[in-house]
């Protein structure tokens, strides 16, 4: 069994980089575990278990590698051999499709008083018009 004891210094606080955050589904995150004191400890005694609140939203890596797979929030714990931990939350966005309004040929409307577009009739709806008008 190998300690890691060395010194008599173990892992105090275990701090999460970034410390919050918000991203598109997809984005990848690659996040580092400050363990202190960091000066007294071995390469061994900073290393971390990565965890995620819902998978069905993140997951992550024991290399600290977040990715984004659905929209929502979760909580990211870095956890020391000795069970000191260090969370933080970070979200993830659905990208928003940008909206589009089709405007017709400026040939085809007429821009009214109060700034609205107005269309001509539909040549369908003259003809109907033309038809109801005349009672011969």
């Amino acid at each position: 069994m190998v300690s890691l004891e060395l010194g008599g210094f173990q892992p105090e606080s275990v701090t999460v980089d970034p410390s919050q955050g918000t991203a598109l589904v997809g984005h990848v995150w690659n996040l580092e575990a400050i363990v202190r004191p960091e000066e007294y400890l071995t390469p061994e005694q900073r290393q971390v278990t990565w965890s995620v609140s819902d998978e069905s939203i993140a997951t992550i890596t024991q290399d600290g590698v977040l990715t984004g797979l659905a929209e929502g929030s979760v909580l990211v714990t870095a956890t020391a051999y000795n069970g000191v931990t260090g969370s933080t939350w970070l979200s993830f966005l659905q990208s928003q499709e940008p909206e589009y309004t089709l405007i017709p040929d400026t040939d085809s409307y007429t821009i009214t008083e109060n700034g609205l577009y107005q269309l001509p009739p539909h040549p369908e709806q003259l003809l109907y018009s033309h038809h109801r008008r005349s009672p011969l």
